[in-house]
């Protein structure tokens, strides 16, 4: 492996009731597997920190015991703080006024190399206005809230984590994990990063953004009417005439009033929606079905596999015939003259 290391760094995971589990343990899992490829000279301490040191329960049921109390530290713990980590969740509402919990998180932050956010922990970074005028993101459900509620703040609605300066913050739930292992690279080196991702069966960069994820769950989150039917027609029909002018013809609206009530609806252009759908739906194919690619080119609306070819590429970072290689079921195998 590369890089040894001379001390520990300290990695503070910050808890609160109701916060996602696996924002908060999917983080600390990688740092922890950091510290089994180096058993002799640990790159990190890793520690969760609460309000209160009695059972923390999370907002699947679970419950886990912090390490330490916020009133704990004393200034110089909480300087020697490397990477604080926020983790988001149900209890995200209510841990934006928590004074305690927003006193510590701000203390920490002025002297940290890292201050970071999993999932919607970023409205607490946001609260503190350690985002302002930066670019940030969180779950794709909260992209509108978080934008309303703090406009100095460039979001960024299709990142699955971003980095600007000393401030990270990932998209949602597993992507906690993903901007884990890029900090593990950057103090580790790539082998560690690779080994740990590997041994987890992660990827080490996973293809695509969070808007892959999915068209089916927007078009349940639009509110009941004409748009919200279009676009479960649209999932239903990947491979029909799918054109701003054939899509505003089906709604009765003009192609411009069209195209603009869709993006305001949506935070997308009709044209992204539609290529979304489109690479869902090849990539189902793709892992469950046996038609070569040309076919699965042509079902999902793409107009030869070319097309479908750069999409991917574009939006996943591989290849159709890659992806198949990589995500089809067992029971299936698949040929196809493309790639």
């Amino acid at each position: 492996m590369s890089k040894q290391h001379k001390s520990p760094r300290l990695i503070v995971m910050v808890g609160y009731p109701d916060a996602q589990i696996l924002d908060i343990t999917g983080p600390m899992q990688m740092f922890a597997a950091a510290n089994d490829l180096f058993p002799g000279t640990p790159p990190y301490e890793v520690l969760l920190a609460a309000e209160k040191k009695t059972p923390l329960r999370t907002n699947g049921g679970l419950k886990l015991v912090p390490d330490r109390r916020f009133a704990d530290f004393t200034p110089a713990q909480i300087k020697r703080i490397d990477t604080l980590l926020i983790a988001g969740g149900e209890g995200t509402l209510e841990a934006v006024k928590n004074n305690t919990l927003l006193t510590f998180c701000a203390s920490a932050a002025k002297t940290t190399r890292r201050t970071a956010s999993i999932c919607s922990g970023a409205f607490i970074l946001a609260e503190l206005g350690l985002l302002d005028g930066k670019r940030a993101t969180t779950h794709w459900e909260s992209l509108a809230r978080f934008e309303k509620l703090y406009p100095p703040i460039e979001v960024d609605k299709d990142a699955i984590y971003v980095r600007d300066g000393k401030t990270w913050t990932s998209a949602g739930v597993t992507t906690g994990i993903d901007m884990a292992l890029a900090m593990i690279e950057e103090d580790c080196g790539h082998e560690t990063a690779l080994a740990i991702a590997r041994r987890h069966v992660v990827y080490m960069i996973r293809p695509g953004g969070q808007s892959q994820f999915s068209a089916q769950l927007m078009a349940q989150s639009v509110p009941q009417g004409r748009l919200a039917n279009l676009m479960q027609w649209i999932i239903d029909h990947p491979g029909g005439e799918l054109s701003v002018t054939a899509l505003a013809a089906r709604t009765n609206m003009s192609e411009r009033t069209f195209a603009r009530t869709f993006t305001a609806e949506t935070g997308m252009t009709p044209a992204r929606f539609v290529m979304q759908v489109r690479l869902e739906h090849a990539r189902q194919r793709l892992e469950q079905a046996k038609e070569t690619v040309e076919q699965i080119a042509h079902q999902s609306g793409f107009s030869n596999p070319e097309h479908m070819r750069r999409a991917f590429q574009r939006f996943l970072n591989v290849s159709p015939q890659a992806y198949r290689e990589r995500f089809r079921t067992p029971s299936h195998s698949a040929t196809g003259a493309a790639s």
